[in-house]
């Protein structure tokens, strides 16, 4: 780490095919219909976010000796990534995701605090 502050990542909601909310249990997926504004998932606590069908997930998932950022279908034991966020940068080694007052999705890597 160069110890440099980096600013949030912006993630484009139209690539996310639903609306969910957060589970309090680690790694556990609820469906649901809406996520509350502040809502997070991060690498320690709840990961991700299932579609209300079910078939869908958002969030953090293993990535070599990290995690990546991205959709992926539940269904497919093998869990077949439908899009991944930054695909070209190695994976994050944490931070969480923030679904903001203002509607979007924040990646704030770790040790950043909200900005």
């Amino acid at each position: 780490s160069s110890g440099q502050t980096m600013p949030p990542y912006m993630i484009p909601l139209c690539l996310i095919p639903f609306i969910i909310q957060a589970s309090h249990s680690m790694g556990a997926q609820i469906n649901e219909t809406t996520i509350p504004e502040g809502s997070e998932i991060n690498i320690a606590g709840p990961q991700s976010w299932v579609s209300p069908s079910g078939r869908f997930a958002f969030g953090f998932y293993p990535e070599g000796e990290g995690f990546s950022i991205g959709v992926w279908l539940v269904t497919d034991p093998s869990r077949f990534i439908m899009w991944t966020a930054f695909r070209n940068d190695p994976p994050v080694s944490g931070g969480s995701i923030l679904l903001t007052a203002g509607g979007s999705l924040q990646w704030i890597p770790p040790n950043q605090g909200f900005q």
